[in-house]
């Protein structure tokens, strides 16, 4: 119980990232790149679900272009992405003053309307726009990154997708049609 209540007055008001970041405060950036490694090797890549590297090979088969778009710190997004062989990464980058991370990142968190913004930059960059983007999300904080895309796709929705989302054309791919992304978009047009 006084954890819980101490818990509750050192996070009221904070968003969990932040409180994520402070754990890296003071730490070398070869420091967590070891840590990062040693936590996929035991831990992470045991709960990288078979079906989603399956879905992800297949879209690649299809010539979809895929972009690691996430939340997380980029060190740990880095080796998630590398281990699936996708070439570009947009994630949450910490901070690092005088070789070591400060406990904060040097922009804001890719949550949201954020993700939004980051996904404009990158497909400016590449000369492309939002008609040629599918969107594969699977959590409601991706809900105006799948708004803005050409076709959205929303994997184990949560509840809270309402109908009106489904009606306006996104595919809802269930725990049962997980690994076959690929062959749920393969009957649609590709943008």
């Amino acid at each position: 119980m006084v954890l819980s209540a101490i818990k509750l007055l050192v996070t009221r008001g904070l968003r969990w990232h932040r409180i994520k970041l402070a754990y890296l405060r003071g730490m070398r950036p070869d420091e967590l790149e070891q840590l990062v490694r040693l936590c996929w090797c035991e831990v992470l890549q045991h709960h990288v679900y078979v079906s989603a590297v399956e879905d992800i090979n297949g879209l690649r088969r299809m010539g979809y272009r895929q972009v690691l778009l996430s939340g997380t710190i980029y060190p740990l997004a880095k080796v998630l992405a590398d281990e699936l062989l996708l070439p570009d990464i947009i994630a949450a980058e910490p901070e690092i003053i005088d070789h070591r991370y400060t406990g904060s990142l040097i922009r804001p968190h890719p949550h949201g309307k954020w993700k939004v913004r980051y996904a404009e930059a990158w497909l400016e960059a590449k000369g492309l726009d939002w008609s040629t983007v599918t969107a594969v999300a699977d959590h409601r904080d991706d809900y105006p990154l799948l708004e803005r895309a050409a076709r959205a796709v929303v994997v184990c929705p949560q509840q809270g997708v309402s109908s009106a989302r489904v009606r306006k054309g996104w595919v809802s791919v269930s725990p049962l049609q997980r690994g076959r992304l690929s062959e749920v978009l393969a009957g649609a047009d590709k943008p």
